[in-house]
C-alpha cells in the first residue's frame, strides 16, 4: 500500500519534471540558433562586401583600359585640330569681309 501511495504520489512530479526538462532543453536550442544565424548574415554581408569589391576593381580595370584608349582618340583629334589651325591659320591673313573690297 505504501508503494502504490509513493508511485500516485511521485508519478506526477517525475512528469512535471520530464516537462519542464523538455521546455529548458527546447528553450536552450533557439537560445544557440540565433547566434548561428547571426553568424551566416555575417558571412553572407562577407561575401557581398567581396563581390562589390571584385566587381568595383573590375569597372575600374575595364574604365583604365577605356580610358587608354579615349587618350589614343584624343590624341588623334589633338592632332587633327592642330592642322585644321595650321589651315585656317594659312587663310587667315586674307581679309575676313571681301565685300569691302571694291570701296
Amino acid at each position: 500500500v505504501l508503494r502504490a501511495a509513493a508511485v500516485l504520489y511521485l508519478a506526477p512530479l517525475a512528469l512535471f519534471f520530464l516537462f519542464e526538462l523538455y521546455k529548458f532543453i527546447v528553450t536552450i536550442v533557439e537560445i544557440k540558433r540565433p547566434a548561428a544565424v547571426q553568424l551566416d548574415e555575417e558571412e553572407i554581408k562577407k561575401k557581398a562586401i567581396e563581390e562589390y569589391l571584385a566587381q568595383q576593381k573590375e569597372l575600374s580595370d575595364s574604365e583604365g583600359k577605356d580610358s587608354a584608349a579615349d587618350t589614343e582618340t584624343t590624341d588623334s583629334e589633338k592632332d587633327n585640330s592642330e592642322a585644321e589651325a595650321k589651315t585656317t591659320d594659312s587663310g587667315s591673313n586674307q581679309p575676313e569681309n571681301n565685300d569691302n573690297k571694291g570701296e
